[in-house]
């Protein structure tokens, strides 16, 4: 039940902090009323569900609406580029390939998604996130057990790219926004408004990165930001460098790292005081530049440009179950209306027919969304049913670069494969006569897909005080390698990549 008053709470929590930002709807910005942390060390789950539900009695939590945040580090997300613009369709393809990108089967997920990009030729670019069942339970858990039912759970991604969004200014500017929350470390990719890349690390400590000095600290940061724009670059089309790094932070003075970071990391970095401005009332009460909880702010108010709802089967069930009790009382209610007004037996009679009309309404709803699902399921299947198939698979043709990879002198530390179109080798070497070594055993030696392999770009680097040689093979496959209907589904489900494993290098 919403609160008099109009106000709402986005709520955080984790082993570490528990944060509170509670917002009073408007129609401009976020109106911050309050804004509230408790730092502390709770390793158990029963110690930090004590702890919340103290917390949550405090601040008087219960009874009104609250929305929560997932951190992108507790879950596998993906961009994808797939061949349709509707919702349903495009559920139905990323629960059939789920298991293509996590290791869980589809029953043990909890998956959301949004459409980022609709491109002119049908096509979507589309923001997947793939959550086990058991994190978000869990989550939702100790939100129960501390008195409150929340309205949505959102993923941490898709809230800070619409604070981003929501606080750019115009223009294409390509950027990343880095925020450091108690556990981990975000790193996002943005092109003017429009998000390009996602990764999220938990820290490796122990503690709180909190109770990290400030040089480590931002030590931890730099390396997780270069790794991530690497990533990023070597994922993107055109590959180009971010222009400005922008800090963020539930809890650390953004401004402070920035300055380090900058110092240290060779980029131009500031605090993110443009997300800051989305604080239309309150703003110069927060301490530190939580813009994941201003993100959730926008999304509870239905303003933000991308929102990914978690909602786990339990959290859905008892929606259901309220929902059933509401319209359970309404119908009492109207019943004993109906029986004063017109009289026991006719009364009586109308509830045993409109009874049996819900009940047949009902029955006929049930059946028709298992019927709808499929045929939709049966339309998708004949979409996909030529991405299954063996021939020319991406562990085909890894399965071979490893058999003909040396045992020594070479290690190889990315494999790209686009089916039907290309597949591209990162790796390290002592010389480049090793690498062609290898390109030349690749053609020869490869069979029809390889028969245009080539080394790429290279480059000289120091690893563990040696010079070795950073290398790139590219092997275009030949037109007529794989059929047209693999070459049709391969032009349509993307790219998958994976690492491979390493060969020492001696």
């Amino acid at each position: 039940m919403a609160r008099k008053d109009n106000t709402f709470a986005i709520l955080q929590f984790d082993e570490r902090l528990i944060s509170l930002l509670r917002a009073r709807r408007s129609d401009k910005g976020v109106d911050v009323v309050e804004t509230e942390r408790l730092y502390g060390e709770w390793p158990a789950e029963g110690d930090l569900q004590k702890a919340l539900k103290e917390f949550v009695k405090e601040h008087r939590l219960a009874g009104g609406p609250v929305y929560t945040v997932l951190p992108r580090h507790e879950m596998s997300a993906r961009i994808l580029d797939l061949p349709s613009q509707e919702r349903g369709e495009i559920d139905n393809m990323i629960r059939l390939s789920a298991e293509e990108y996590v290791p869980f089967p589809v029953e043990d997920l909890v998956i959301g998604q949004c459409v980022l990009q609709r491109r002119e030729d049908g096509n979507a670019r589309v923001f997947a996130v793939f959550a086990h069942k058991d994190v978000v339970e869990r989550h939702a858990r100790s939100l129960r057990e501390a008195g409150i039912e929340p309205e949505r759970i959102y993923s941490s991604t898709t809230c800070l790219a619409s604070a981003a969004a929501a606080a750019h200014r115009g223009g294409d500017e390509r950027y990343a926004l880095v925020n450091l929350s108690s556990g981990g470390i975000e790193v996002l990719v943005m092109n003017g408004s429009r998000l390009e890349y996602g990764r999220g690390v938990a820290s490796h400590r122990k503690g709180s990165l909190r109770d990290v000095p400030l040089e480590d600290l931002v030590e931890e940061i730099g390396l997780e930001l270069r790794a991530s724009l690497s990533a990023y670059r070597r994922e993107s089309e055109d590959g180009e460098e971010v222009e400005r790094i922008y800090l963020c932070s539930e809890w650390a003075d953004p401004g402070l790292l920035a300055d380090r970071l900058g110092e240290t990391s060779g980029y131009r970095c500031e605090a993110a005081q443009g997300i800051r401005a989305l604080a239309a009332g309150g703003g110069e009460d927060l301490a530190a530049l939580p813009a994941a909880a201003l993100g959730a702010a926008l999304a509870a108010q239905g303003r933000a440009m991308h929102a990914v709802d978690l909602e786990p089967p339990s959290l859905a069930g008892s929606r259901a179950a309220v929902s059933r009790k509401r319209k359970l009382m309404g119908a009492g209610a109207v019943l004993a209306a109906l029986l004063v007004a017109a009289g026991g037996y006719y009364a009586q009679a109308v509830y045993l027919r409109t009874a049996y009309i819900a009940e047949l309404t009902a029955q006929a709803d049930a059946l028709r969304p298992a019927a709808e699902s499929v045929a939709e399921k049966s339309r998708q299947l004949r979409i996909l049913q030529s991405q299954v198939d063996p021939s020319g698979s991406a562990l085909e043709v890894l399965s071979k670069v490893m058999e003909l990879a040396p045992a020594s002198g070479l290690t190889l530390v990315q494999f790209t494969y686009e089916r039907g179109v290309k597949a591209d080798l990162l790796g390290r070497a002592r010389s480049t006569e090793e690498i062609d070594q290898f390109a030349l055993a690749l053609r020869e030696r490869g069979g029809p897909l390889f028969v245009d392999a080539r080394r790429g770009a290279t480059r000289s680097i120091q690893e563990f005080g040696r010079d070795v040689v950073e290398f790139a093979i590219v092997v275009p496959f030949p037109a007529g390698a794989v059929s047209e209907d693999q070459q049709a589904a391969a032009d349509s489900a993307g790219t998958t990549e994976g690492d491979a494993g390493d060969k020492a290098l001696e």
